[in-house]
């Protein structure tokens, strides 16, 4: 006979249980960052009075792309970008933006008795709203987008950490990346200079803490300042 608990996880698997754990997990990381910007927000309005904030939660592709191609025109004209924390404004300026990206199950699953599912893709969302940022700040000498993502999934030789690579340009996790990298190089005896938009990721296994999400935006700000 098949108990009630047996059944219960059963039906949960076929609709899905494991993402919807996961899902519930990611969404209260995903409010840590919403609520640390909204802080940011409203200490930044205090302590820099002169200057106009603003916490934008949408960002249409027509704002990101105008500075790059004015021609362009989206497919879609609602096409936007809903970064987890939003995108912080000073004088209409694109100072922070952040992320929250929990990956992985495995770990309740070996707990369970379970076996293991494929490592998820949910981290690798964050490219795209990278990409992006990275546009949207295209005029300045800065990228202020921060990756926190945690899970199972950023174990010792895991893959999906290799798969976030290139948004720091192959450069170190758990570091702020602000200031643009500016490269000089030949190329078929031209002398080019590139720059290098690189993000900031931070990852763990374990959830980030406000504390730390707030204290790593709030220093990323202070360098954005300094290159304006």
């Amino acid at each position: 006979m098949i108990s009630q608990g047996t059944k219960l996880s059963q039906r949960l698997a076929a609709e899905g249980g494991g993402k919807i754990m996961n899902n519930n997990c990611a969404k209260t990381h995903d409010i840590k960052v919403r609520d640390v910007m909204k802080q940011l927000y409203n200490d930044l309005q205090l302590k820099y009075p002169q200057k106009e904030w603003k916490l934008m939660t949408n960002i249409p592709q027509t704002m990101i792309s105008k500075n790059i191609n004015e021609k362009y025109v989206p497919s879609n004209k609602k096409s936007s970008i809903r970064p987890d924390g939003g995108v912080l404004f000073m004088d209409n300026i694109p100072v922070l933006s952040t992320e929250a990206k929990k990956q992985g199950t495995n770990d309740k699953r070996k707990k369970d008795g379970k076996s293991k599912q494929q490592m998820g893709n949910a981290i690798e969302r964050a490219h795209k709203n990278y990409n992006e940022i990275k546009n949207l700040q295209e005029q300045y000498l800065f990228t202020s987008y921060i990756l926190f993502g945690y899970g199972c999934d950023f174990v010792e030789g895991s893959s999906i950490v290799d798969r976030l690579s290139a948004m720091t340009y192959y450069d170190t996790f758990n570091t702020l990346h602000i200031k643009d990298q500016i490269i000089e190089k030949k190329i078929n005896g031209k002398h080019l200079i590139e720059r290098r938009k690189k993000a900031s990721v931070f990852l763990q296994e374990d959830p980030f803490d406000e504390k730390f999400i707030y204290e790593k935006c709030m220093s990323a700000i202070h360098i954005v300042l300094t290159l304006i």
